[in-house]
């Protein structure tokens, strides 16, 4: 029976049908499935044959703390050397002197020698020269005044006054005078023999403003009159 041609072409024909179907079948199925392609212009261009793969650079997420970190390091680093070198005593100005009449310090009496000495004898001659000869009188020492100290803007200024036995002035010395940084030493280093040539000359303590040294030289002026005034007041000297 299973050899019966009429039968075996039917199920030919019905498998032909089948298959027909199926293949009707497969091309929208395959179309449902598969994603459709994206345009060119939101694809990168593919890299040229045999080139590396380029890897992104992905951004640590620490770099700028490292950063912020190391700006706030040197920023209080620097500020720590600025307060030390403002408290530095040896870059500021010195320590005020007191202001008035400086005391001459006396002589030191010579001390003892521990060698024995040795009788020299002494000619007649040599001794009527020596018990006939006055005392001797020492000259009378100068007197040094110290101003007192004024302070400005860059620093202080305080000047001693040297007058002699008959009142004049013969000397000034600056005791402070701003030096905190390089330009201020550079400045007063010009200033102050000008402004001393100046106090020595005029007899007095009206000098002349030095261009580029005003602070200075106000702070000078100032100082000076301040111990021409004590010497004054204490009769040492006439000028004023």
């Amino acid at each position: 029976m299973n050899n019966d041609p009429l039968l075996r072409e039917s199920k030919d024909a019905e498998l032909a049908a089948r298959l027909a179907r199926m293949t009707a079948r497969s091309p929208r199925a395959s179309s449902r499935t598969t994603s459709p392609p994206s345009s060119p212009s939101s694809q990168p261009p593919p890299p040229p044959p045999g080139a590396a793969p380029v890897r992104k650079k992905r951004r640590h997420p620490a770099r700028h703390s490292r950063s912020a970190a190391l700006a706030l390091s040197f920023l209080t680093t620097s500020g720590l050397a600025y307060a030390f070198a403002s408290t530095d005593t040896g870059a500021t100005a010195n320590v005020a002197a007191p202001a008035g009449i400086v005391t001459p310090t006396p002589s030191a009496t010579a001390a003892p020698s521990s060698t024995p000495t040795v009788a020299v004898p002494v000619s007649p001659a040599t001794t009527a020269s020596s018990t006939t000869a006055g005392p001797t009188t020492a000259a009378p020492a100068p007197t040094v005044v110290n101003g007192a100290s004024f302070a400005n803007r860059y620093g202080d200024v305080q000047v001693q006054a040297t007058f002699a036995t008959d009142g004049s002035l013969t000397n000034v010395d600056v005791l402070q005078v701003p030096s905190r940084d390089g330009k201020s030493v550079a400045i007063n280093n010009y200033a102050v023999p000008r402004l001393n040539s100046e106090a020595l000359t005029a007899q007095s303590a009206d000098v002349h403003t030095v261009s580029g040294a005003t602070y200075t030289s106000i702070g000078y002026e100032q100082s000076l009159q301040s111990a021409i005034d004590a010497a004054r007041a204490n009769g040492i000297t006439t000028i004023s």
